[in-house]
């Protein structure tokens, strides 16, 4: 491999990490005990009625109640990782939005499609200076 394709590639894939994001679940339904009984592990993004957001990574969901790990900082910035144990009443109560932690088909999209182009506008200079 080339050196010169070494900060391309690297470029690439710093774009196709950024393809992951939250998706907003309750933008078209409200938080209630049937949505939470839905959910299903993974990391999501609570949005409280007090404002604050939390960032938890559920690992079971039972009937009733939800466990996983509360990811937060510090004071000093450090991320901490704390058990997180919570029944539906509560989450309905105090919850506002969730939104889910996936992989963005549209960013995708974006930055295969960016890249091609590149690609193909580098072949088509590259062509043209051989001349």
């Amino acid at each position: 491999m080339s050196i010169k394709l070494l900060p391309v590639l690297l470029l690439i894939l710093l774009l196709l990490s950024s393809c992951y994001g939250y998706k907003n679940l309750t933008k078209t339904e409200s938080v209630t005990l049937d949505f939470l009984a839905k959910l299903e592990p993974g990391r999501y993004k609570f949005k409280l009625t007090s404002g604050l957001v939390q960032y938890v990574e559920l690992t079971t969901v039972d009937a009733d109640s939800v466990d996983g790990i509360l990811i937060q900082k510090d004071i000093y910035g450090n991320l901490e990782r704390i058990r997180y144990s919570g029944n539906f009443e509560t989450i309905q109560k105090n919850v506002r939005k969730i939104s889910h932690y996936e992989f963005s088909k549209q960013k995708t999209f974006g930055v295969i499609f960016a890249a091609s182009i590149y690609g193909l506008i580098g072949t088509i200079l590259m062509f043209g200076s051989m001349e």
